[in-house]
């Protein structure tokens, strides 16, 4: 795959299978990503969930805007938006085996007996390094999810702020993700090992 800069996504362009790393700086930078993600899935019509580690998910469904219906996605559950109160996003009661089941169930309801033919699943991972500061068993959980994409009608798109990660963490990113986002431009990762998870 060639690196490409696509309209709609900052340089994002979401297909099946795919597991995306976006490392970025700050919320602001985040936002910029992740908003034209949400904003491209709500209106193609796929699901469409993303974890972030703040209290108010209200702030991130006002930013969506535009012509989107936002309210009635989160109605029809096509949208929705977990915080910091939710508890497998917790930072003390995460583990691999919860978030696993946790992507597994939402694809499930979704896509194979709900009514979408895509799931797009975001999350904002930054704070994991504190919960699971092992480095082995992170990049575990990254190839956990390599595993889920390459089984199911699903992109996830895992977004670092690096301005909070050690240089460790940047590493197993690196081996663990097919796909990088960085500065606007997505590309095929030369630094991926593609090994299952040792689970």
């Amino acid at each position: 795959m060639t690196d490409q800069v696509l309209p709609g996504i900052p340089g994002v362009e979401i297909e099946p299978g795919d597991h995306i790393c976006a490392l970025y700086r700050h919320r602001s930078e985040r936002d910029d990503v992740l908003m034209p993600f949400l904003r491209e899935g709500l209106s193609l019509g796929h699901k469409c969930l993303v974890g972030i580690y703040e209290q108010d998910t209200r702030s991130i469904r006002d930013a969506i805007g535009g012509d989107l219906n936002v309210e009635q996605a989160v109605s029809t559950s096509q949208l929705e938006v977990l915080g910091a109160a939710d508890v497998v996003f917790r930072p003390e009661e995460f583990s691999i085996d919860n978030a696993v089941e946790l992507w597994e169930g939402i694809i499930s309801k979704a896509v194979e007996t709900g009514p979408f033919e895509f799931a797009r699943l975001s999350a904002e991972c930054t704070w994991w390094e504190k919960q699971v500061p092992d480095f082995d068993e992170l990049v575990s959980y990254e190839l956990a999810v390599n595993d889920i994409a390459a089984r199911h009608p699903v992109g996830f798109l895992c977004m670092y702020d690096m301005s909070e990660i050690t240089g460790s963490v940047i590493v197993g990113l690196l081996r663990s993700h097919p796909r990088l986002l960085l500065c606007g431009l997505v590309m095929a990762n030369p630094y991926y090992v593609p090994l299952r998870a040792a689970r």
